[in-house]
């Protein structure tokens, strides 16, 4: 399973925007994620919450 992971408040790549087209495209075996509370930079604001792939090394 693939997932592609958006940050609530995100105000850079916003979802009306600039998302929208690529989650339209996305293949169904793909998960949306939505991370609650976040901005641009979750990796930053939320480190310990996120899964393996995404947190900083």
């Amino acid at each position: 399973m693939l997932s592609l992971i958006q940050s609530e408040f995100d105000t850079f790549l916003t979802r009306e925007k600039c998302v929208q087209r690529l989650i339209d495209e996305l293949p169904d075996h793909v998960e949306e994620v939505a991370l609650q509370g976040v901005g641009h930079i979750p990796m930053l604001e939320i480190p310990g919450s996120l899964p393996a792939p995404c947190a900083p090394t």
